[in-house]
């Protein structure tokens, strides 16, 4: 039975992760105009409506539930949003863009090769060497070795999917390789003084 207490954090959290959801379709659809402002709001707005989540239940409920409401919402979004259910116009022919030029296709391959790269390998590094980090504080602070096991095995997979859809949002990529390399380098050195 759900109380009026609950429905304070529930209510919030479902319209924070639909307004978050709804951003993000928003700015990823719309590719005439940079759009980096609502990508980071609608991130915001799923990690607030998920820390909503967690004084309605005990902290693993309610992250898993959290999780579980924006996953709902983002499927029926899309599925709102779809070909299937509402298609959209022809583009017309003016407004198609030509075949890249062979310049252009080389240097588009390249592009998306270091994306690639910046999202599978770079990504789980910085996320192996953050989980590592977290299991020497987990240490630090007296921990259990299963549960600094624990920890660490919940926190790298999550983290490489953070990590790798930052990795693939639309900034430059200058930005995005520094935003992976720069913490992947700090944190590799902060273990090379601890351990």
């Amino acid at each position: 039975m759900t109380s009026l207490t609950d429905l304070i954090w529930i209510l919030p959290a479902l319209a924070l992760s639909l307004g978050g959801i709804g951003l993000l379709y928003r700015s990823w659809n719309g590719r005439r105009s940079t759009h980096a402002r609502p990508v980071w709001l609608g991130w915001l707005a799923l990690l607030t409506g998920t820390l909503c989540w967690l004084p309605v239940f005990l902290p693993a409920y309610g992250l898993a539930l959290s999780l579980l409401s924006i996953e709902l919402i983002a499927i029926a979004f899309i599925l709102l949003r779809s070909q299937v259910l509402a298609p959209r116009p022809p583009v017309p022919a003016a407004r198609r863009d030509a075949a890249p030029g062979p310049s252009r296709a080389w240097r588009n391959g390249l592009r998306g090769f270091a994306v690639t790269l910046l999202a599978g390998p770079l990504a789980m590094a910085l996320s192996v060497t953050l989980s590592i980090l977290l299991f020497a504080l987990a240490g630090a602070l007296g921990w259990s070795e299963a549960d600094r096991l624990a920890l660490f095995l919940f926190c790298v997979p999550l983290a490489w999917a953070g990590l790798a859809s930052l990795a693939t949002i639309d900034l430059r990529l200058r930005v995005r390789t520094l935003g992976l390399v720069v913490p992947l380098a700090l944190s590799a050195a902060l273990i090379a003084l601890l351990f």
